[in-house]
């Protein structure tokens, strides 16, 4: 089960870095729809600017196009960088690492992973102390 966080009045979730690929896996690749959208719309609560449907647009029917989800996915990881560097999580995310992950094959499929557990780190840093 995911751990919510609230921020900036609303919630984000902290996930278990592989729970995207073994629910896509489960749900034949809807799941992944989901947490890209779920991710951006989270993204979009930290302060960055994005459009969650746009970004989602991007990665399935702008496949059509090529490029545009590439783009997607580096702006994705950018804008995680800048949520980390705003609450001042210790370690970033290169988005250009997250880029050449989807060329090299079975190293694509932990592209997920990845940015889940970038934002961990940034969730993780507004996360109240007990």
């Amino acid at each position: 089960m995911a751990e919510e966080v609230t921020l900036n009045g609303s919630t984000v979730k902290i996930r278990h870095p592989f729970a995207p690929i073994a629910l896509s896996i489960i749900t034949l690749g809807i799941y992944g729809l989901y947490w890209y959208y779920a991710i951006n719309k989270e993204l979009q609560v930290a302060g960055q600017k994005v459009e969650p449907w746009v970004s989602l647009l991007a990665i399935t029917f702008g496949g059509l196009l090529i490029v545009p989800p590439f783009v997607s996915l580096y702006n994705t990881a950018d804008r995680t960088r800048r949520a980390q560097q705003h609450v001042g999580a210790p370690s970033e995310i290169a988005p250009v690492l997250a880029l050449v992950m989807v060329f090299i094959p079975i190293v694509n499929l932990f592209v997920s992973v990845y940015l889940q557990s970038n934002l961990n780190s940034a969730w993780e840093r507004v996360k109240p102390t007990s």
